[in-house]
């Protein structure tokens, strides 16, 4: 505070605090003129004592109090200065325009006018009269949402200013009381007015009488060419206190009012005299003589019911006071009720975004693997970042996708991120139970390590003990090289030989694409298979056309004639070792044929068979359903649901009911009919939801498989794509989650050539017998 008094003695002081809250473009000048209307009732200059003076604002609050002390006239003088003042502004304009571009308009906006209010709350607690400055000669709507704020929070302080008034010595009761010393009287101040009104200047008034006159001004008023100042205050008068009272600003109780508004004096000036821009100093002696009367008629109206305190006392109180409102962390929730009613907008965007935010965070946790890697998961975050965009609005939009992207981060690295380090080859000494590619026999089998152990190594060893490597067998589509240089295609990573599948039985996951690779989409590699390069991988929808793996995951092994099942029997053991009893059968499908113009039906014996890691194997008769007979061994159920719907890849296994293990579709069985058709299979496998790819075979027709016959189509163990494998649950998860997509089954006309083939064979046949 500038020019304090050399002590603080007895003297009665009146406290007069001259603020402007109005927007920042309204001050034209470099310097802050509004400072020139405090400067007009000492008659000199206070606050601005030099032309080389630059004022600064405290950097955090971006707001400060200049006081001055007029010991002869026993007057505290208050400006309230900040980054509404254009001067103020030009000063912090970088540290403005910094956090602008990090928080964005409106979230440094609201920031400002939070820390703003905070100290008008504080003038408006120690002063007597307050004089609001307006750069226009109109009055600003938005003041009334400020004066509510303002008042809401002044009730919700109240008992914490009552308590840090009681800490100091001699203050009065009545003040503790009411946490202040009186309700502060507000008056307004117009810096500009109408052209009508405004005064000529004394150099010009000759000049613009003439023209009058030669207008036809018959008299002096007209000729002056000026109304009535006093109408236009009055006027504003009228209007501005209706606005309050209408508002509930102003009361009748002027105690419990933010501040009073006199009755029966004015509280309204216009300036009319010339601008303070062209002449300051005759600007500051017509203030001096106009509203120094105003605001001192008020003073003396105020000192006469309200007890006026020692400039000792004042200075005490003000100093605490001004440190609980100024002060980060102090009145928390009064402060977050002034924050709350000033900032609509970043109020509405907080409770926008906080009710979208979990909506967001499902959609990421929807059908999510088990374990999954950091592009899987990218994917889903961008995903659920989309959904929120949708909905949210406001400026904390930004803040909340931080939010969402660092709970999804949580979610994914809780146990369900995949290792996606190269690592030596590994086994982690599980063991399973698992049938070979025809189910006749069973074997124990490691947790496999590489994709070509889990879907190809093991089945062609358990064969060889078996013997089905000598049935008849559809050979799948592989890779075959014509040199002895062929490679992997630089498409992804090689993560068939360095993947730790962890299905449900595995107790770790590795999985390792290589970052630095891409999927290569170049028109070179839509061409025949190549006799160079092989695909890295697993073969699905979305793979490179040309491109083949170097070993089959899938097998279709033919186990003999069609007579090898009886459905009156079942499947027995040494048919099919570790099926559960019930569920050993096949489920009848009647389709119906056509051939030379006549149709017929015929029956084909479907299975579709689940295998758990204990070795259980059963057959299910819907998606929904286990496979099970009646006391007497009938099956009741045919095969339209399971050749008509999507088959869950993973099925509960029913080998327990409490925390049943998790089995998955494993073989489909298919006992061809004797007849003139051909059963065709075209498998396609969705192991987890979108945007997981389809895995397909291979082929570019459907598979036919030969009459009268017992097939037997072994799924992958493990799907592998581009970016990871799809590793089986550990837990039961939804039925749609992995899917066999329907359309597999079809039949087909056997061709007029291959009637002709069996035609010489039966003639054949007959003539040996």
């Amino acid at each position: 505070m500038k020019e304090p008094p050399e002590s603080h003695g007895p003297h009665d002081i009146l406290l007069t605090a001259v603020y402007w809250v109005t927007q920042f473009v309204a001050d034209y000048s470099a310097k802050s003129c509004k400072s020139a209307a405090i400067e007009a009732f000492p008659g000199r200059q206070i606050f601005q004592t030099s032309l080389l003076d630059d004022p600064t604002v405290d950097p955090e609050m971006l707001c400060d109090i200049e006081g001055y002390y007029d010991t002869k006239q026993k007057v505290i003088y208050l400006h309230l200065r900040g980054v509404f003042d254009v001067h103020t502004l030009v000063k912090t304009f970088d540290q403005v325009s910094k956090d602008l571009d990090e928080k964005g308009y409106l979230c440094v906006w609201a920031e400002i006018k939070h820390k703003y209010a905070r100290a008008l709350m504080f003038l408006f607690i120690v002063s007597h009269v307050l004089v609001l400055s307006h750069p226009t000669h109109s009055f600003d709507i938005s003041y009334i949402y400020l004066f509510r704020a303002l008042d809401a929070t002044r009730q919700k302080v109240q008992n914490s200013v009552m308590d840090q008034l009681r800490s100091v010595v001699g203050i009065p009761k009545e003040w503790i009381s009411v946490g202040r010393p009186c309700a502060p009287r507000v008056l307004f101040l117009f810096e500009t007015c109408p052209a009508p009104f405004r005064d000529v200047p004394v150099g010009e008034k000759s000049k613009v009488m003439d023209m009058l006159r030669n207008a036809g001004a018959t008299n002096k008023s007209q000729a002056a060419g000026k109304p009535s100042i006093k109408k236009l205050e009055h006027s504003l008068e009228d209007q501005i206190y209706r606005i309050l009272r209408k508002s509930r600003v102003v009361t009748n109780n002027s105690s419990n009012s933010l501040f009073a508004i006199p009755a029966n004096q004015e509280f309204v000036f216009v300036n009319t005299k010339v601008d303070p821009t062209r002449d300051r100093l005759s600007h500051m002696l017509y203030e001096y003589h106009s509203l120094r009367n105003i605001t001192l008629d008020h003073e003396q109206a105020s000192s006469n019911c309200v007890q006026v305190p020692q400039a000792s006392l004042w200075f005490d109180v003000a100093g605490k006071l001004f440190s609980l409102f100024m002060t980060e962390g102090k009145l928390k929730q009064g402060l977050t009720t002034l924050r709350n009613l000033l900032d609509t907008d970043i109020k509405f965007s907080e409770g926008r975004c906080g009710k979208v935010l979990p909506l967001a965070t499902a959609s990421y946790q929807e059908n999510l693997p088990p374990h999954y890697t950091r592009d899987y998961h990218e994917r889903k975050l961008a995903h659920a970042v989309s959904v929120f965009a949708v909905h949210a609005r406001g400026p904390l939009f930004e803040q909340y996708v931080t939010q969402l992207e660092r709970e999804c981060d949580k979610h994914w690295k809780n146990g369900r991120q995949m290792c996606e380090l190269p690592m030596m080859e590994h086994s982690s000494g599980v063991r399973y139970v698992a049938a070979c590619n025809c189910g006749r026999k069973q074997g124990p089998r490691e947790d496999p390590f590489t994709v070509r152990g889990a879907n190809y190594e093991y089945y062609q060893l358990l064969a060889e003990d078996c013997g089905c490597c000598d049935l008849e067998t559809i050979r799948f589509p592989v890779f075959q090289p014509s040199t002895q240089d062929f490679k992997a295609a630089q498409l992804f990573s090689n993560i068939n030989k360095t993947m730790h599948s962890n299905s449900l039985w595995s107790p770790c996951s590795c999985v390792i694409p290589d970052d630095d690779c891409c999927v290569c989409t170049d028109k070179a590699l839509l061409r025949q298979p190549s006799t160079t390069e092989y695909l890295p991988g697993m073969l699905h929808a979305d793979s490179p056309s040309g491109l083949l793996p170097q070993f089959p995951s899938w097998s279709l092994i033919c186990l003999g004639p069609s007579s090898l099942y009886s459905h009156n029997l079942g499947l027995q053991d040494q048919q099919q070792a570790g099926l559960l009893g019930g569920s050993a059968y096949l489920l009848p499908w009647d389709v119906t044929g056509c051939a030379n113009l006549s149709e017929f039906v015929v029956k084909i014996f479907i299975g579709v068979e689940y295998e758990c890691p204990r070795g259980h194997r059963f057959m299910c008769s819907a998606p929904d359903k286990v496979l099970k007979t009646t006391g007497s061994g009938l099956v009741k159920d045919n095969g339209n649901k399971v050749t008509g719907s999507d088959m869950p890849l993973y099925f509960p296994c029913p080998c327990r009911n409490a925390k049943p293990l998790v089995a998955q579709l494993m073989r489909i069985h298919v006992v061809t009919p004797k007849a003139p058709i051909h059963v065709t299979l075209n498998p396609k496998v969705q192991p987890a939801p979108a945007p997981c790819p389809v895995f397909i075979t291979g082929f570019e027709q459907p598979i036919r498989l030969s009459q009268s016959a017992y097939w037997v189509l072994r799924l992958p163990y493990v799907y592998v794509g581009d970016h990871g494998p799809y590793v089986t649950p550990k837990e039961p998860v939804p039925l749609n989650y992995g899917r066999l997509l329907a359309g597999m089954y079809s039949i087909t006309e056997v061709a007029p050539e291959e009637k002709l083939v069996v035609n010489v064979l039966n003639m054949t046949f007959v003539l040996f017998r």
